[in-house]
This record gives structure tokens, sequence and C-alpha cells, in this order.
């Protein structure tokens, strides 16, 4: 009787591996509207720097707000975030792999309202975490998500109008 040869068997499974794999294009999320006091702490860096209307950053980077401060991010026109004042977050993934749009926020305190852009060409894989609880963000959804300090960790949804 034959039998397989084990290394057939072996590169067969990597390329069929290969064929299904998509390959993760980081992008960038720039700052559409910058008020007050906004820095942002870049991956592999121990340092806060200021955040001007028009920067670009990528993901793993921090950004926290000031007193009466506030942050439009925009990400690669696929989804809006308007980061409130006294608000620290990270913003951990932002890849497109084919035509996927993967986001991740870690929101350690302070609040966040995010949407989705009307006529994305791109699906979204968007998701929000604070210490206490994950959401994701779909179709005409506005999310408010707040955490820790004086906020007990809470979302409110509501929806843009066709």
């Amino acid at each position: 009787m034959l039998r397989p040869d084990p290394y057939i068997i072996f590169f067969m499974f990597i390329f069929v591996l290969s064929a299904h794999a998509q390959a993760e294009e980081k992008l960038n999320i720039t700052a559409k509207s910058v008020e007050g006091d906004v820095e942002i702490m870049p991956p592999n860096t121990s340092e806060w720097i200021p955040l001007i209307t028009g920067d670009t950053f990528s993901e793993e980077t921090q950004v926290r707000t000031g007193p009466l401060s506030s942050v439009s991010l925009d990400f690669a026109d696929s989804s809006v975030s308007m980061v409130n004042s006294f608000t620290c977050l990270t913003v951990e993934k932002f890849f497109k792999s084919g035509n996927v749009l993967t986001t991740r926020v870690k929101l350690d305190v302070g609040s966040v309202v995010s949407t989705l852009n009307e006529g994305s060409p791109f699906k979204n894989d968007y998701k929000i975490v604070t210490p206490s609880l994950s959401t994701s963000l779909k179709g005409r959804e506005i999310k408010k998500v707040e955490a820790g300090g004086m906020y007990k960790d809470s979302v409110n949804t509501g929806y843009r109008k066709e």
C-alpha cells in the first residue's frame, strides 16, 4: 500500500495557508481638527509631543487631551472619532487586510464619540475597549464610550438619519 510522503503533505499545507493569507498594510491616522492641548506618544518612545491639525501617526500611539481640549481623528476615510477633554487612549491597531480595515482603540480614561463614514469602500472591524467593556461599531451607529475616572464605563448608541 502506498503511503503519502509527509514532506509533500507538509508543503501542500503551507502552500494552502499562504494562498489564503492577506498582507497587512499599516495605515496612518490623521488629526483633522485639534482644539487646545492635545499630545501623542509615538510607539517605542516615552516623550509626549504636541499634536496639531494635519499631523498623522501610526498604530500603537497614545493620545491624550487636556482641559477644554479635543481632537477629531480620521481613520483612512472610514471612520471618525472625536476625542473629548481629559481623555487618554491608545490606537492599538489600525491596518488594512484585503478590503477590511481593522481598528482597535483602547480607552483608558475619558470619552470618545465614533462613527463610520458613509460610502467607505472598506468593510470595518472597529472595536473600542475600556478596562471593563468592549464594543464594536457598525453601519450608521454613533457611539459615545466613557471610561474610568469620574465616568462609569458606559456606551451610548445613536444612529445617523439616512
